[in-house]
Protein backbone atom coordinates (compact mmCIF):
# COMPACT_ATOMS: atom_id res chain seq x y z
CA UNK A 1 0.00 0.00 0.00
CA UNK A 2 1.31 3.58 -1.26
CA UNK A 3 1.55 6.81 1.24
CA UNK A 4 -1.22 7.89 -1.13
CA UNK A 5 -3.40 4.83 -1.13
CA UNK A 6 -4.12 4.85 2.80
CA UNK A 7 -5.01 8.89 2.91
CA UNK A 8 -8.57 8.13 1.93
CA UNK A 9 -9.04 5.34 4.99
CA UNK A 10 -11.98 5.58 6.45
CA UNK A 11 -14.87 3.33 8.81
CA UNK A 12 -16.87 1.16 6.62
CA UNK A 13 -20.14 -0.40 8.48
CA UNK A 14 -20.30 -4.26 7.60
CA UNK A 15 -22.69 -6.84 8.95
CA UNK A 16 -20.39 -7.34 11.49
CA UNK A 17 -20.33 -3.76 12.68
CA UNK A 18 -18.03 -1.07 11.39
CA UNK A 19 -14.30 -1.83 9.88
CA UNK A 20 -11.34 0.06 8.79
CA UNK A 21 -11.39 0.14 4.65
CA UNK A 22 -8.47 -0.70 4.12
CA UNK A 23 -7.85 -2.89 7.24
CA UNK A 24 -3.94 -2.36 8.93
CA UNK A 25 -1.25 -4.37 7.08
CA UNK A 26 1.64 -4.89 9.86
CA UNK A 27 3.95 -5.22 7.09
CA UNK A 28 3.25 -1.81 6.26
CA UNK A 29 6.58 0.72 6.47
CA UNK A 30 6.15 2.82 9.97
CA UNK A 31 5.01 6.05 8.06
CA UNK A 32 1.95 4.49 5.82
CA UNK A 33 0.77 3.17 9.05
CA UNK A 34 0.79 6.08 10.79
CA UNK A 35 -0.98 7.88 8.26
CA UNK A 36 -3.27 5.11 8.11
CA UNK A 37 -4.28 5.77 11.45
CA UNK A 38 -4.28 9.90 10.89
CA UNK A 39 -6.63 9.45 7.79
CA UNK A 40 -9.06 7.21 10.54
CA UNK A 41 -8.57 10.03 13.00
CA UNK A 42 -10.08 12.56 10.34
CA UNK A 43 -12.48 10.46 9.05
CA UNK A 44 -14.02 9.89 12.75
CA UNK A 45 -13.67 13.28 14.04
CA UNK A 46 -13.58 15.64 10.80
CA UNK A 47 -10.16 17.29 11.94
CA UNK A 48 -7.28 17.76 9.62
CA UNK A 49 -4.22 15.82 11.25
CA UNK A 50 -1.52 14.54 8.54
CA UNK A 51 1.68 12.38 9.79
CA UNK A 52 5.30 13.67 8.18
CA UNK A 53 8.67 11.76 8.79
CA UNK A 54 10.24 14.83 11.13
CA UNK A 55 13.27 16.76 10.52
CA UNK A 56 15.52 15.82 13.38
CA UNK A 57 18.64 15.95 13.79
CA UNK A 58 21.01 14.86 17.10
CA UNK A 59 24.96 16.76 17.20
CA UNK A 60 24.26 17.24 13.29
CA UNK A 61 23.43 14.05 12.45
CA UNK A 62 19.94 13.11 10.90
CA UNK A 63 18.09 11.21 12.59
CA UNK A 64 15.41 8.33 10.96
CA UNK A 65 12.28 6.73 12.42
CA UNK A 66 10.89 10.02 13.86
CA UNK A 67 7.46 11.45 12.88
CA UNK A 68 5.84 14.67 13.67
CA UNK A 69 1.79 15.24 13.49
CA UNK A 70 0.18 18.10 12.08
CA UNK A 71 -3.29 19.17 13.29
CA UNK A 72 -5.56 22.11 11.61
CA UNK A 73 -8.79 23.08 13.12
CA UNK A 74 -10.03 26.08 11.49
CA UNK A 75 -7.38 29.24 11.66
CA UNK A 76 -5.11 27.30 13.88
CA UNK A 77 -3.12 24.52 13.62
CA UNK A 78 -0.11 22.87 15.33
CA UNK A 79 2.66 20.61 14.48
CA UNK A 80 3.86 17.96 17.26
CA UNK A 81 7.36 17.71 18.74
CA UNK A 82 9.19 14.69 17.01
CA UNK A 83 7.78 11.28 18.04
CA UNK A 84 9.00 7.49 17.91
CA UNK A 85 6.97 5.57 16.03
CA UNK A 86 4.94 4.42 19.44
CA UNK A 87 4.70 8.06 20.57
CA UNK A 88 2.90 9.16 17.61
CA UNK A 89 0.36 6.12 17.68
CA UNK A 90 -0.40 7.70 20.99
CA UNK A 91 -0.89 11.10 20.11
CA UNK A 92 -2.95 10.34 17.22
CA UNK A 93 -5.43 8.18 19.49
CA UNK A 94 -4.91 10.99 21.88
CA UNK A 95 -6.51 13.50 19.11
CA UNK A 96 -9.07 11.39 18.61
CA UNK A 97 -10.20 10.31 22.46
CA UNK A 98 -10.26 14.35 23.09
CA UNK A 99 -11.95 14.75 19.79
CA UNK A 100 -14.95 12.30 20.25
CA UNK A 101 -15.21 13.26 23.97
CA UNK A 102 -16.25 17.43 23.77
CA UNK A 103 -18.15 16.01 20.39
CA UNK A 104 -20.16 13.70 22.89
CA UNK A 105 -20.85 16.60 25.06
Amino acid sequence: MSLEGVENTRMIRTEHGWTPEPELDPDWPDLVKLRWNAALVRDETGLSVTVHEANYSIGGVQQTGWYSVHLRYGMTSSVSVAHSYDSAWTYLNGIRAGAQAVQNQ
